[in-house]
């Protein structure tokens, strides 16, 4: 399939495919390395949910991209970079290279992924398979802690450590039975 976005992206990560440092990542001032690092921490976010959520394969919605481009044109008509000159941040006259904002304005923009901006196909096609059957491994497991929901042992100490002034294991200097 031959997919022409006009070098567009979804907030400068797909072209629909995962591509970092695509279109409208890099900027006019600031620091790139740290956007890199926040693309590979979406990156990382995106696979992640896609192994908790049986999801085959996921891909930018075409609304969601239509808007990031048309925030980005809006973005760059009150900039100089929209001066017209030949540049390599053009295409066709569109600011298609930079960034629509500052260094750490994009790393705030990557650091909460909006999932709602996403097409999602799942595994055999079941968008419910990440629930599972109804139970978890340790009810199937002797092995394993049922009761997880219960506050922890290190959360008790600590709290005991603060009410006997840290001292661990013991009451008045007496020793203390576990919890």
């Amino acid at each position: 399939m031959d997919l022409d976005f006009g070098g567009c992206s979804r907030q400068s990560l797909t072209l629909p495919l995962v591509t970092c440092s695509g279109p409208n990542s890099g900027l006019g001032t600031g620091n790139l390395l740290i956007i890199l690092e926040g693309m590979a921490d979406y990156v990382a976010k995106s696979v992640q949910k896609m192994q908790s959520q049986a999801i085959q394969s996921m891909q930018p919605s075409l609304p969601a991209m239509s808007r990031f481009i048309r925030h980005c044109d809006e973005f760059f008509e009150r900039t100089v970079f929209s001066e017209s000159c030949s540049s390599w941040y053009k295409t066709d006259g569109r600011v298609t290279a930079l960034w629509p904002g500052s260094s750490l304005h994009a790393i705030k923009a990557l650091e909460h992924p909006r999932w709602e901006d996403w097409e999602y196909s799942y595994v055999n096609g079941d968008e419910m398979c990440w629930f599972g059957d109804g139970s978890t491994e340790a009810d199937w497991s002797s092995e394993l802690d049922k009761s997880t929901y219960l506050t922890s042992h290190e959360l008790v100490e600590d709290d005991l450590r603060q009410d006997t002034g840290g001292l661990r294991g013991t009451l008045n200097g007496e020793p203390r039975h576990r919890l």
